[in-house]
């Protein structure tokens, strides 16, 4: 019992890290970021300013992080402005992840016609290639993945952890695909 308690207060006061995070779903005035946590967590939210040091942040709702989601959770934030530039970043438990490996960005659209660039890719075998690096250099609005992000193969009709852990396993993790899916 000394041991379960001591476990459950490390939990409840210890920063929740963040493994992964990306945004998509990127709109004028609205983003959706997903992130996978080190810990369950009922207060989950996600924390979004024009500057990276997060003056005048706005905050999502809170969300809730736990085992049946794999630790995941999509955040979704509205009250943006149209074409600005946000840092994001989780905060759980009213503990702010304010580390420079837990920062991402993503630029809101202009609301009506406006130039932009992006960027596809398919058939990725290799999720550390520095092609990840050439396209991030290109400064895109966003990524479009035309098939074939990890050439896992998981095959389950009915456990979405073997199709999740492909995804961790082969993209998220590697350092490369990982910094330029929370910056694009």
């Amino acid at each position: 019992l000394l041991f379960l308690s001591l476990f459950l207060s490390s939990h409840l006061f210890a920063q929740n890290e963040v493994i992964y995070l990306w945004s998509g779903g990127i709109t004028p005035y609205s983003a959706c970021v997903n992130a996978k946590l080190t810990y369950p967590s009922t207060t989950v939210r996600l924390v979004v300013a024009t500057t990276p040091i997060f003056t005048a942040p706005l905050f999502s709702n809170f969300f809730t992080v736990d085992t049946n989601t794999n630790m995941m959770v999509a955040m979704n934030i509205s009250g943006l402005q149209p074409g600005t530039q946000y840092y994001y970043a989780v905060e759980s438990n009213n503990i702010f992840d304010s580390s420079p490996d837990d920062i991402g960005t993503f630029t809101t659209p202009e609301a009506g016609p406006f130039s932009y660039s992006f960027v596809l890719g398919s058939c990725c075998n290799n999720s550390n290639h520095g092609v990840y690096d050439a396209m991030g250099y290109q400064d895109p609005l966003f990524y479009i993945n035309m098939g074939d992000l990890h050439y896992g193969n998981p095959n389950s009709g009915t456990d979405i952890n073997v199709h999740r852990l492909c995804y961790e396993q082969l993209v998220l993790s590697k350092p490369r695909a990982a910094k330029f899916l929370k910056k694009t």
